[in-house]
């Protein structure tokens, strides 16, 4: 069986764990289970945009099961240095990005499981919990998604109608 060295920043692992289907590689390679998946474009130009990495070129981008991509992305989360924890930006977009989702579902709810190994997300629709996107195989970044959820998002000004009148109102997750 081949062994493969992940790359690994907060930034691409951001983009391992939203994706899931794509993994950038030594020396420069991408590895993925889906031709057409965003992460590839995403991966490349981040690639692109930070010379010290690969001196910003990518090499080949081929196929790889399933399997083999997830578990490569599993392997990411192993013994990491918690000075290295993501940053607010980086959570920020993917929160913003989990509730354009949901809202494109018509969800009445989000939930954050964080489980000893993992993070799950799901929405419930229509009364049903199903998964806004695959697991996540880390539990630290579903406290930092909880720790920028409760400890760093502004308060977002909502309008709420009551019989005519509309009055903005300050509202933060609870």
């Amino acid at each position: 069986m081949q062994t493969h060295d992940v790359l690994l920043d907060e930034t691409l692992k951001s983009i391992y764990y939203q994706h899931q289907d794509s993994v950038l590689i030594e020396p420069g390679d991408i590895l993925t289970c889906d031709f057409d998946s965003p992460a590839i474009a995403l991966l490349e130009t981040y690639c692109q945009g930070h010379p010290e990495l690969l001196n910003g070129h990518i090499g080949s981008v081929s196929f790889a099961e399933k399997s083999v991509v997830r578990g490569l992305i599993d392997a990411t989360r192993i013994e990491e240095d918690p000075q290295s924890m993501q940053s607010s930006s980086d959570v920020a977009k993917f929160i913003k990005q989990l509730f354009q989702k949901a809202v494109t579902m018509n969800a009445s709810d989000i939930h954050i499981e964080v489980y000893r190994s993992e993070t799950r997300l799901l929405a419930r629709v229509d009364g049903r919990l199903i998964e806004l996107q695959a697991r996540i195989p880390d539990k630290d970044y579903g406290m930092q998604l909880f720790g920028y959820l409760f400890n760093d998002l502004p308060p977002i000004p909502m309008a709420i109608s009551t019989n005519k009148t509309s009055t903005m109102v300050e509202s933060c997750l609870i």
